[in-house]
């Protein structure tokens, strides 16, 4: 991996800044995972599978989406709304594993999203993102970006402050003596638990999971 992955946090704070706090007046029009009317007694168990269009409310489980169709919806809207080209996805192709299933997506060679589905009814349970960089400003920037943006995507209630509180958390931010190339960090917040996991071998690994 190239040596010049890791991208100083003073050069970041501009692009963090206009990710964070410029909301674009979408503050009141967060895009919120959609739902369909509910067919059982318990609504919140109720989960569409991932072959059905409209999705089902969140499941009583640990899932964050109702689908991996869900999460892209979702995140798409986030990225569009705040002019992340870098950061669409396109089709979601789901791998079949012996215990869970998952699906990946790479935006460029150096930044990816991994999401954890489960097998049983095609909830989304884990989103993990992966960037190592390529000694490029743009692709530092885009790993910060794209980790504000899963924050963003998996609790669309958090405010631009909720979301940079989770970074400072992590030491993604605000900590001068943090090194990111070297973090093993997490936090929680609205019950959703965030990791950061970092090393000059391996690049960040950004997760997020409900707890």
């Amino acid at each position: 991996m190239p040596k010049g992955w890791k991208i100083g946090l003073t050069v970041l704070m501009g692009l963090l800044v206009y990710a964070a706090f410029s909301d674009k007046g979408q503050a009141k029009e967060t895009p919120q995972e959609p739902k369909q009317a509910a067919t059982a007694t318990t609504p919140a168990a109720d989960q569409a599978p991932m072959t059905v269009d409209t999705t089902a409310a969140a499941p009583a489980t640990a899932a964050l989406f109702s689908s991996p169709e869900s999460f892209k919806t979702i995140f798409n809207k986030y990225a569009s709304t705040h002019d992340l080209d870098d950061l669409q996805i396109d089709d979601i192709e789901i791998k079949d594993g012996e215990v869970q299933n998952t699906f990946q997506y790479m935006f460029t060679e150096n930044l990816g999203v991994i999401g954890t589905v489960n097998k049983s009814d095609g909830s989304v349970k884990e989103i993990t993102l992966i960037g190592t960089g390529d000694g490029t400003i743009k692709s530092g920037s885009n790993i910060i970006l794209g980790i504000i943006a899963v924050i963003a995507t998996v609790d669309p209630s958090l405010t631009p402050d909720g979301r940079m509180s989770i970074l400072k958390k992590l030491k993604i931010m605000g900590d001068d003596d943090a090194d990111i190339s070297n973090l093993s960090t997490k936090t929680s917040r609205n019950g959703i638990k965030y990791f950061v996991s970092s090393s000059k071998a391996m690049g960040l690994w950004f997760g997020a999971s409900r707890e």
